[in-house]
């Protein structure tokens, strides 16, 4: 059961943090980091509508539905809490970045892991897709890779059953397009992490995440959008547990 989302509300916490995962993705993705948060701090793992269930479930959602679940979390979040951070991927990230300008008050830190502010398709990701959804990984880690950290269940769907998937990527190249619009909005201290060799995210969304002091950007030379290389991995992690004890220590 790794497409589970994961809740935990701390009597007293001052400090919460919310994750969000990318389009067909999974709480999953952030398992390395649930470890280190503090154990007094609460946290929302979510896992957005329509996902962790089959290809037609996840037609049938929407990008309203999932920006209306972020915006739930949140709302509870910051009934029991004075600090937020939001911790997200891929598609989460857009959502963090408008919840952050809607709540510069309320939202402490961002940390985002491939912020798709512009997007482009390689063949190769193509046709990953493509043996994603027939279910044929073998001996190919990008493809296995997609794979784990794909919520959707595709055992047992027809090709044309994806053809319902359309609208939902139209949608994130639409959200992409509005962020871009408002990255210079973005008041809260930003951490984001954008990988040269991602598949999916154009690098040219560093130049907008550049023109913004509030953010700081890295860019890992040698990941992809699925994975991290393990030395780049390790960075991540520790960026991120530095973070945790510089907010532990002023909570």
């Amino acid at each position: 059961m790794r497409h589970c989302e994961y809740i935990r509300n701390q009597k007293d916490s001052k400090t919460a943090v919310l994750l969000i995962h990318g389009i067909v993705g999974t709480p999953d993705h952030f398992r390395d980091f649930i470890e280190l948060i503090p154990k007094k701090w609460s946290v929302h793992n979510i896992l957005l509508d329509g996902h962790g269930k089959g290809v037609k479930e996840f037609a049938a959602s929407s990008m309203e539905k999932w920006k209306e679940q972020v915006d739930e979390h949140l709302q509870m979040l910051f009934a029991e809490n004075e600090r937020v951070i939001i911790v997200a991927h891929s598609m989460g990230t857009l959502f963090a970045i408008q919840a952050a300008v809607k709540y510069p008050q309320k939202i402490k830190k961002l940390f985002l892991l491939a912020v798709p502010l512009r997007v482009h398709m390689r063949l190769r990701v193509l046709l990953a897709n493509m043996k994603v959804a027939l279910n044929m990984g073998g001996n190919d880690a990008t493809v296995n890779a997609m794979m784990r950290d794909c919520s959707v269940k595709t055992v047992g769907s027809r090709p044309w059953d994806y053809i319902g998937w359309a609208p939902r990527f139209t949608e994130l190249l639409k959200e992409a397009k509005t962020v871009r619009k408002m990255i210079h909005l973005l008041q809260v201290p930003t951490f984001s992490y954008q990988s040269e060799n991602d598949d999916l995210v154009s690098l040219k969304s560093c130049k907008y995440l550049d023109s913004n002091p509030n953010i700081t950007n890295t860019v890992l030379c040698e990941s992809g959008h699925f994975g991290y290389t393990e030395k780049e991995n390790l960075v991540v992690l520790e960026d991120f547990q530095k973070l945790m004890d510089d907010e532990e220590k002023q909570a």
